[in-house]
């Protein structure tokens, strides 16, 4: 894959932006946010979150997240405890 930036991801509509990270992200991880799923990807050098409404089984929002906002987002989900064996 070329690099890709994510000035240029921003500029892709909704369905196409989820369509590329479906094939060209890695998921890390997910969480619930009320009645949203939410996976975080990571794509080039960024990172990008999928805000899924289960309800009406759609995605609601695709945006690029900054890595200071990841750690505290997903902290309850990051398990560390094989580091220490």
């Amino acid at each position: 894959m070329p690099a890709f930036s994510a000035h240029e991801f921003v500029k892709f509509p909704l369905l196409r932006q989820a369509q590329f990270l479906f094939s060209h992200g890695r998921e890390l991880m997910s969480r619930l946010e009320g009645d949203y799923i939410v996976k975080l990807y990571s794509i080039e050098a960024f990172y990008v979150e999928v805000w899924y409404l289960q309800l009406l089984n759609k995605i609601i929002r695709v945006e690029i997240v900054d890595m200071e906002d990841v750690i505290p987002a997903y902290e309850d989900e990051i398990d560390i405890s094989d580091a220490y064996r």
